[in-house]
């Protein structure tokens, strides 16, 4: 049996469609675009948006990706290639899959594929225009956001992908779509209740067995089963006696350790958003 993943993005405080900037997450294709100029990329993004905010962990997501044209090679004093790239920006939302496209076209030279995508790179932060139409974007698709649309979407999640998926994308839909917390309420505690039931069912029961095996990599695992279940859980005495159990075995690494100290605390603390935290490190 297979424990359930589940990872809670925590945003601090709730967004107002009126009145605060739009959170938006940057989307890193690594097969499409050098980390240096996504690097870039996002940073212009944080520095030029004037209706959104760059926030990890948001629904609406930008994904730069380039697409290199064929490179001529100019003879000269240096030998160089020049040619058009073309870079496309894909605004997602990730729960309902709704998604608009940017492209714009450079052209860039150099001796080196390291000069080129900095050529990229700097033409880019420069272009104003860019981040005029990457903004507009972004306010038009969440503008248009379907609160009835977003709940279906969610659910189809849970059906195809389980309750844990489902609570993810509710949270992150909660956080980035403040307009919609009122509508997805109901839905919410459903989801709580059959996470809450579901999470203390399974990762409970891999546990035991995992701890068991005397194992050190099968303990480490043990921990960050019993991270999963929330300081709330109905199950919460059954995971701190557990994790009593793991400290008498003494067979794990020192990061797990550290984390189990810390998962301790705040159980007993009831600290639900260190909770957060911790699962997110």
């Amino acid at each position: 049996m297979r424990p359930v993943v589940f990872i809670i993005i925590f945003l601090a405080g709730v967004l107002n469609l009126y009145s605060q900037k739009i959170p938006v997450s940057c989307n890193y294709d690594g097969q499409k675009i050098s980390y240096e100029v996504y690097q870039k990329f996002c940073s212009s993004f944080a520095e030029n948006g004037s209706d959104v905010v760059s926030q990890h962990g948001s629904a609406v997501i930008v994904t730069p990706v380039l697409k290199k044209g064929t490179m001529k090679q100019i003879e000269g004093i240096e030998v160089k290639k020049a040619g058009k790239t073309t870079l496309t920006i894909k605004i997602s939302d990730k729960i309902t899959g709704r998604d608009t496209m940017i492209k714009r076209d450079y052209d860039v030279t150099g001796q080196s594929e390291y000069e080129i995508q900095s050529g990229i790179a700097t033409e880019m932060q420069e272009d104003t225009k860019l981040w005029n139409q990457i903004n507009a974007a972004i306010v038009t698709l969440f503008k248009a956001t379907d609160c009835t649309v977003l709940e279906a979407a969610i659910k189809k999640s849970e059906e195809k992908e389980g309750v844990s998926r489902a609570l993810q994308n509710l949270l992150l839909a909660q956080n980035t779509f403040s307009i919609c917390m009122g509508d997805l309420s109901a839905y919410e505690k459903q989801l709580k209740q059959k996470f809450n039931d579901e999470i203390c069912e399974k990762s409970l029961y891999d546990a035991k067995i995992m701890i068991n095996s005397g194992k050190e990599h099968l303990t480490d695992r043990a921990v960050s089963i019993l991270l999963q279940i929330p300081p709330d859980a109905k199950c919460r005495e059954e995971a701190l006696k557990l994790s009593d159990e793991l400290f008498q075995k003494n067979a794990m690494n020192q990061k797990s350790k550290e984390k189990l100290t810390r998962y301790r605390k705040l159980v007993n603390g009831n600290g639900y958003t260190q909770w957060l935290e911790l699962i997110e490190d």
